[in-house]
């Protein structure tokens, strides 16, 4: 008769030898997590490790961020790991004081500075915008830093009136001749001529040409029947 007692314990000892075999085969094929270096801690999420506060990376060791006077620590895991405080800019490693000229303050940044509304920036000075006559300061922070008063144009450093012929008018554009011609006139050179309206056509969209009348249709400088 079989003996089911030496049969149970023969299959219980098996059990064992084999779960032991394996495990040691899979734990053989699992990578050896690597040694956490000083001044780190295992990742919140994930494998691995990252530097504590105030160290960063370096090859597989965490080194210590040294921080300049008036520096502080960035957070960032990538650089130097520290920012200058709010008015001053890193040079050469270290955290310099920003010269602020007379007329001029730091920008919202505190990295660099601008000059006050009516100065301009002259290497390391705020100068005061020469405005010409018939001129006024403008809110652009490029360019001369004045506008012409309407009426004028800039030419070069000066503002000079706009000369508008008879039938035209006056036109806020920077750009052009500074004047348009009245509805019915045309620009020819520098004068506003009066449109000569051909049999069977009407003043265009533009009011400075025209178009002719449905059917006829614009042949040189009349309109013919179709």
């Amino acid at each position: 008769m079989i003996n089911h007692k030496a049969a149970s314990v023969f299959g219980a000892l098996c059990a064992v030898i084999f779960i032991t075999a394996f495990g040691s085969a899979f734990a053989s094929a699992q990578p050896v997590p690597a040694a956490i270096p000083d001044h780190a801690s295992p990742k919140e999420y994930g494998s691995g490790w990252e530097c504590d506060a105030g160290y960063r990376k370096v090859n597989e060791t965490c080194e210590l961020i040294i921080v300049p006077e008036y520096g502080y620590l960035s957070g960032r895991p990538y650089g130097t790991g520290w920012d200058c405080s709010w008015g001053y800019k890193e040079n050469d490693g270290k955290c310099t004081k920003i010269f602020v000229p007379a007329n001029g303050y730091l920008d919202s940044y505190g990295s660099r500075w601008q000059c006050l509304r009516g100065f301009t920036p002259q290497k390391d000075l705020c100068v005061p915008i020469q405005i010409p006559s018939n001129a006024y300061l403008s809110d652009e922070k490029y360019g001369s830093g004045w506008t012409c008063k309407r009426g004028f144009r800039a030419v070069g450093p000066q503002c000079v009136a706009v000369e508008v012929p008879d039938n035209g008018y006056l036109v806020d554009a920077s750009y052009g001749l500074g004047w348009k011609c009245d509805r019915g006139f045309r620009i020819v050179q520098n004068d506003c001529v009066k449109i000569a309206l051909p049999i069977n056509s009407h003043l265009d969209y533009s009011g400075n040409d025209w178009e002719c009348n449905r059917p006829y249709h614009r042949k040189q400088s009349t309109c013919v029947a179709p």
